[in-house]
């Protein structure tokens, strides 16, 4: 039982890995677009949230590091609302 939880997550975590460029590339566009769309900035820590959140899981701790810091960076941006 334990071999083929570790298989599953042996493949969840190769699909992830896969998916990952792709997801960075639309936090970079975020942040772009958050400079002049208030909206992009709500995603844009949606985003990092996400991947704060799922990077470590698959194996990537200073990836869910620096996603958080900078979701706990944008926090304050999001609460005065600019």
């Amino acid at each position: 039982m334990a071999e083929a939880f570790e298989d599953v997550m042996r493949t969840l975590a190769a699909e992830y890995r896969g998916k990952l460029p792709a997801r960075l590339e639309d936090i970079e566009r975020l942040w772009r677009e958050s400079e002049s769309d208030s909206q992009a900035l709500v995603s844009l820590r949606r985003e990092l949230h996400t991947v704060a959140g799922s990077a470590a899981t698959f194996g990537l701790p200073a990836l869910s590091a620096a996603a958080r810091a900078v979701e706990h960076h944008l926090d304050p941006v999001l609460d005065q609302g600019t």
